[in-house]
């Protein structure tokens, strides 16, 4: 319905109505994938987005709703199109909803890692039925055989999943293999019991049932009892291959018609295709372009799965096993700022992009976003503001902050060295929250990139503070008796960036008298070092301070709290 004939023949259609004060409701379902424009980059517009756009000047008292399960690009596109959302509400799944933490947030109970030697490519491919494929198949079997004898109303269907590649051609070879050991365990369990064929798949079959024991709870038969029948369940499951060689779609399958399925396909199974009762999958393929929306549309194993959930497996390549248990936390932080928007009653176009996101992905397709994201992690390394030729007021504003937020504290002198300009106060265990509430979220920057990079620190102290809330900082006050060292910055315009803020080093009878600001740290703990420095400018030969007594916040981030991000900083947002 989203074609951009289709919408053609609507508008056409709504042309002919006096729609003036007639209020309308358009809800664009799938709302990040054919309604962005694709073209932003290239300087014109998208057919699809240009009929969207038409068809909103057709409605001119219109409510325009966006329904996705994956808004990055939605969230990411510029906040003055037309179709970027003004206001957010999180739908919140029923009791019976099965979703990433479950399988992904750190009980691997029901994953399963399919190792390289597996995985098909060029370099390597497969002859044999992968080892991994026999014990997916065999697991969701015995699933099969537990759910037949309630075949109906309440227990309707039971599915599998084999997601190779986008090929067409793997399909079909997955698709031929699965059909040719189907057939072969049917013979061989038909076999006399006796034979020892039959005994080896029997025993097979028995690691399988040994797995499903340690996730289902109370309703799984006896291993005979499951035996005696397996052969006929496994008979009469369906195998399809879905794709468009097939030219299969949800839509032409009669699920009455048998009560196992197992689909084969690629990219025609992603979006929008139901998958009824799925509980095994098996997805022997990469992360492809990288794209989280794109690999969380590929999760086609979430869902209302509660009370079968213990016959549900997941088998995945390693990297993409780790990259859903990475999205699972930039998910889960997507959601909690959004819902922070809707209860604020915040337009989201005051919302700072940011997200947590591992460095392997991509929020979405490149091809819809018109200013540019930064990725980074401070990680065993120092964050602090670099553009600090900032305006009068916001140096003075945050002069303030710093002041109010010291006057709190209890310092103690280190007096491990003799000169003024290298002793510092400190105050250890001060509470991290403390510290982000009551200085970094005061504490202002004006340059986009510093706005960028401090959203980042702050994501990442945020997620340290979640994880364990008694963190806590080690504080020092540098050089408060000296007065302001001076710092050179670029002359780069009215926002030049800082040449060096932390002091190195320094010799005394062949050995180091002061070890450098970067030794005043502990290790495992966040650090903090408040500086307060002078601002000098080169002027022909002569270095001109330009800005006096600014505070300089450096956060030292210990390796422990390491943690991918993205944020994007859009221009008419207000930084802070």
């Amino acid at each position: 319905m989203k074609h951009h004939t289709r919408l053609d023949s609507l508008n056409d259609l709504l042309a002919g109505l006096h729609l003036s004060g007639v209020p309308a409701l358009i809800i664009d379902d799938e709302a990040d994938q054919a309604s962005l424009n694709n073209y932003v980059n290239q300087g014109r517009s998208s057919t699809t987005y240009e009929q969207l756009l038409s068809l909103i000047d057709r409605l001119p008292h219109h409510a325009f709703l966006q329904y996705t399960a994956t808004p990055q690009a939605p969230l990411l596109i510029n906040i003055a199109d037309v179709l970027s959302p003004e206001f957010v509400d999180v739908l919140e799944p029923g009791e019976g909803y099965v979703g990433g933490v479950e399988f992904f947030g750190g009980n691997r109970q029901l994953t399963r890692v399919i190792p390289p030697t597996e995985i098909p490519s060029a370099d390597n491919p497969l002859v044999d039925i992968p080892e991994t494929l026999l014990e997916a198949l065999q697991v969701f079997f015995l699933g099969v055989s537990t759910g037949r004898p309630t075949w109906g109303p309440g227990n309707p269907n039971r599915s599998m999943l084999v997601h190779p590649s986008r090929t067409t051609a793997e399909h079909f070879q997955y698709f031929n293999s699965i059909q040719r050991i189907r057939d072969e365990w049917v013979r061989v369990l038909n076999l006399d019991a006796s034979d020892a064929d039959r005994r080896d798949l029997e025993q097979q079959f028995s690691d399988a049932y040994a797995s499903l024991q340690g996730t289902v709870r109370n309703d799984l038969p006896p291993f005979n009892t499951l035996m005696q029948r397996l052969a006929g369940d496994i008979a009469e499951t369906q195998v399809r291959e879905v794709n468009r060689r097939r030219g299969n779609r949800s839509r032409d399958f009669n699920w009455r018609h048998a009560y196992a399925w197992i689909l084969v396909g690629g990219a025609a199974m992603d979006r929008g295709f139901t998958v009824k009762e799925l509980t095994v999958t098996y997805m022997p393929r990469g992360i492809g372009t990288g794209n989280a929306d794109t690999l969380q549309q590929r999760a086609r194993f979430f869902g209302y799965k509660r009370s079968y959930l213990g016959y549900c497996r997941i088998f995945l390549e390693a990297v993409v096993l780790g990259v859903y248990e990475g999205y699972v936390s930039h998910e889960e932080e997507m959601r909690r700022e959004l819902r922070g928007v809707r209860d604020r009653g915040e337009p989201l176009s005051s919302w700072k992009r940011r997200f947590i996101l591992s460095d392997d992905l991509n929020p979405c397709r490149a091809s819809v976003i018109q200013h540019d994201i930064l990725r980074g992690n401070f990680a065993n390394d120092w964050y602090y503001p670099r553009m600090l030729r900032m305006s009068d007021a916001v140096i003075r504003a945050n002069q303030d902050a710093c002041n109010t937020f010291c006057q709190q504290l209890a310092f103690v002198r280190d007096r491990e060295f003799t000169q003024p300009a290298q002793q510092h106060d400190l105050c250890d265990g001060i509470s991290l929250r403390a510290l982000v509430d009551d200085l970094l979220l005061q504490y202002r920057v004006e340059h986009p990139s510093d706005t960028e990079r401090t959203l980042g620190i702050l994501l990442q102290l945020s997620s340290a503070i979640e994880r364990d809330p008694t963190e806590t900082v080690r504080f020092y006050r540098m050089r408060p008796d000296y007065p302001a060292a001076q710092r050179g910055i670029d002359a780069s315009g009215r926002m030049g960036s800082i040449r060096r803020l932390l002091q190195g080093p320094t010799r005394s009878g062949g050995g180091y008298s002061y070890p450098g600001d970067l030794a005043f740290r502990d290790d495992d703990r966040i650090s903090v070092q408040l500086h307060t420095i002078n601002l000098t400018e080169k002027q022909g030969n002569q270095d001109i301070i330009v800005a006096r007594s600014v505070p300089v916040i450096a956060i030292w981030v210990p390796q422990r709290m390491s943690l991918d991000w993205i944020t994007q900083d859009q221009q008419g947002r207000a930084a802070n």
